[in-house]
């Protein structure tokens, strides 16, 4: 479990794995039960857009874009509330933030620069982890 890895490297101070596995979760979460989720009890169909014609979706548009259709007043479910609330939390750290660009395109980028913010990537972790439950 990505969520379960991410906490135990929180746990043992190694913040740029535990955001590869948060990245990890969230690609997860997102493509395989939020996404469904949302098809389910609402609309699903989705408008992403891609930098070029092999680049990955980028997992804050993705989040975006669920957001948007669970936030809509005719998406009616007893949980949506407590799957709607991870996903404004981790949208309302900002997209320009480093933590959040990585959660995007990856940590192996850039292995020499400085650490990630704790405080962030343990938000980002306990917000998966709140999503997740929500959806089981």
């Amino acid at each position: 479990n990505y969520i379960v890895a991410a906490k135990e490297h929180i746990n043992q101070n190694e913040i740029r794995d535990a955001l590869t596995k948060s990245r990890q979760a969230l690609e997860a979460i997102t493509k395989g039960k939020v996404w469904k989720y949302v098809s389910k009890h609402g609309d699903g169909n989705l408008s992403l857009k891609l930098r070029s014609a092999t680049s990955s979706i980028e997992l804050r548009n993705l989040t975006e874009q669920l957001k948007t259709r669970i936030e809509k007043k005719d998406f009616v479910h007893a949980q949506k509330e407590s799957v709607f609330k991870p996903l404004e939390a981790l949208l309302g750290i900002s997209g320009e933030c480093r933590e959040w660009r990585y959660l995007n395109k990856g940590v192996h980028e850039e292995q020499d620069r400085v650490e990630f913010d704790r405080s962030v990537v343990s938000s980002i972790v306990l917000n998966l982890e709140n999503l997740d439950q929500a959806l089981k």
